[in-house]
């Protein structure tokens, strides 16, 4: 996916935890996620992410691994629209990518993506659904509530760090769950 993407939504992550990781005021957060250069917060979250995501798979019967892997890119993208429903574009300039994504609130958005992200599940175990669900709320709720103290709302690296972290949970979850059952 990061050849797919170009590392799209990993490089939000790395902004995102160097603006939240350096930075102490909305203005400072916002201006070190602006900055194109990687920080020590940024990196060491890209090396944990892949770590993460390498160690999680690893941890799947690699038969199933495929139908995870395309649930858990739909479903994690669910959340980055939610946000987008939920709170308000933080960032006044008018260079940016996500601004034009978040002005665009209308219901049929939501319902597509929660088609779209939820269908995919239904190529896994029916008892894997509530652990699933159950963590992608968890974090959509945690990370909501975390940006919304400290930025007020969301910008494209807030969406692309939340559609990271919602896919490792997914990940997480997926395990939790098979070695529940």
């Amino acid at each position: 996916m990061i050849m797919l993407t170009g590392a799209f939504h990993e490089d939000a992550l790395s902004d995102f935890c160097d603006g939240f990781g350096g930075g102490y005021t909305k203005a400072r957060i916002l201006e070190i996620m602006k900055d194109s250069r990687i920080g020590t917060y940024g990196a060491t979250a890209l090396v944990l992410l892949l770590a993460g995501k390498i160690f999680l798979l690893a941890n799947i019967d690699p038969v199933k691994i495929p139908f995870v892997i395309i649930a858990a890119h739909a479903l994690s993208r669910v959340n980055p629209v939610l946000l987008i429903f939920s709170l308000s574009y933080v960032r006044e300039d008018a260079t940016t990518k996500s601004k034009p994504i978040g002005e665009s609130k209308s219901v049929w958005v939501l319902v597509v993506a929660l088609v779209f992200g939820l269908l995919p599940v239904l190529l896994l175990p029916v008892e894997v659904y509530p652990f699933i669900l159950v963590a992608m709320l968890v974090i959509f709720v945690w990370f909501r509530q975390y940006v919304k103290k400290l930025l007020g709302g969301y910008t494209g690296d807030v969406l692309g760090a939340l559609q990271q972290l919602s896919e490792v949970g997914f990940y997480l979850s997926f395990i939790l769950a098979q070695k529940t059952f």
